[in-house]
Formats: C-alpha cells, structure tokens, sequence
C-alpha cells in the first residue's frame, strides 16, 4: 500500500509540473492574467477614492489626492507583473493617505518589509501613530494600541487573556510613536467551530490595515490608517 501511495504521489506531482510547463508555455494567458490583476488594482484604487469627502480637503489638497489617484493608476498600467501592480497600488493607497485633510488631529500609517510571502511566514508591519492635535494626548491599551484588520481574520501575536490594568501611552504634539509588528500569516478564526480555532490565512490576496481607538474630548475616536495589499502564496 505506502509503494503505490508513493506512486500516486509521483503521478499527481508530475501532472502538476506538466500543468505548470503548458501554462507558461503560453505568453497570451499571462498577458490576460495581468491585464485583469491590473483592473482589479485600479478597481480596489477607484473604490478607495469615492470613499472621501471632497469637503474635508482643503482645494490644493484634493487636488493632491486626484494628482494621487492618477498616478497610482498610471504606475499600475506600466507594471510587469503581479508584484509591481501590488507595489504600485500600496504606493497610491499611502500617498492619498498621508495627503492632510482639514481637521485631521492623528495620522496612521503601516508599511510592511515584504507584501507577499509563502504560506505559513510572517508579515512584518511597521506602524506609525502621528499626533498633531495641538495637545499631548493619552491613549489606554492592551498588548498594544494598534489593531491590526483583516476581513475575519484574527491576530493571534498576543496571549489572548487581557491584563488587569491597561497600559497607558503618551504622545506630545507633533510627536510620532512607532511599533514593528510580526503578523502571522495563520490565525483567520473558524466561525463554524464551537471553540476559537486558528486555521491557515489562505493563500491568495488579503487586504491589511490597522486602526488606533482613543478618548479625545471626551469622544471616542477611530483612527484607520491606509490599507496594503497582502499576498499568500
């Protein structure tokens, strides 16, 4: 029985290799490939844009955003592949992020060292909370005041029973506070189980940001910085 297991074994590895070898062997399928990763790009780009009020922008500053936007659709139409359309796209998502629009008191950013690895591998993000509220502001956490999110995905970097007493952090105006974070690429929670159970974020493409939750006159706010394309393969 294990001989022809192994000779099962042998025969699906060498029809996935012949799959492969016919499938690159064929230019015109690649190229159709990447036209359509590019639409989808410019898709999640286009949607991000008519998520904003033009009415919280100063006019030289939605300006600036358009100018983003256009470029970032520009930059995806000129890459050569999957990994520059997901660079091009990060690149846009952050500089419309970061243009300042009227009233904004916090700005968070996230880049991350490598937006795609293997099955199984870490993300490292690297996380920025700017204060420019005018005023040193307070922020009360757990573990850390930074959330990261994916659509049902659950991060499993900390040990999930809260503290008795929360942290309290500090940022003085005009200051920044940073935090490198090492995402697990496992940790999406099954809503079918009975019980919390991690399972594999699947391969494919997944869409990260991370949000701060803080007092500020007696109001809570939620901050959500730009958002990056993540890759699983």
């Amino acid at each position: 029985m294990k001989k022809k297991f192994i000779l099962g074994l042998a025969i699906l590895f060498s029809i996935g290799l012949s799959t492969t070898a016919c499938e690159s062997n064929n230019p015109q399928k690649e190229t159709d490939g990447l036209a359509e990763y590019k639409e989808d790009a410019k898709a999640k780009l286009t949607a991000y844009i008519e998520t904003l009020e033009p009415d919280d922008y100063s006019d030289g500053n939605w300006a600036l955003v358009q100018a983003a936007f256009m470029a970032g659709k520009k930059a995806i139409d000129a890459a050569a592949d999957n990994t520059e359309v997901d660079t091009a796209l990060n690149a846009a998502f952050k500089e419309i992020h970061l243009v300042d629009y009227e009233g904004r008191d916090f700005v968070l950013t996230i880049s991350v060292e490598e937006t795609t690895v293997k099955h199984g591998e870490d993300f490292v993000v690297d996380v920025c909370l700017k204060n420019q509220s005018g005023e040193g502001e307070e922020i009360f956490y757990y573990y850390s005041p930074f959330i990261p999110y994916i659509a049902n995905w659950t991060d499993t970097s900390f040990d999930p029973f809260i503290p008795p007493q929360p942290e309290v952090l500090t940022i003085e105006n005009n200051e920044s506070f940073h935090e490198t974070r090492h995402l697990r690429s496992m940790g999406y929670s099954d809503p079918s189980a009975e019980t919390w159970s991690p399972i594999y974020l699947p391969i494919g493409n997944h869409e990260l940001k991370f949000r701060v939750l803080l007092t500020q006159k007696q109001q809570e706010i939620e901050i959500w910085s730009n958002t990056v394309m993540l890759t699983v393969q």
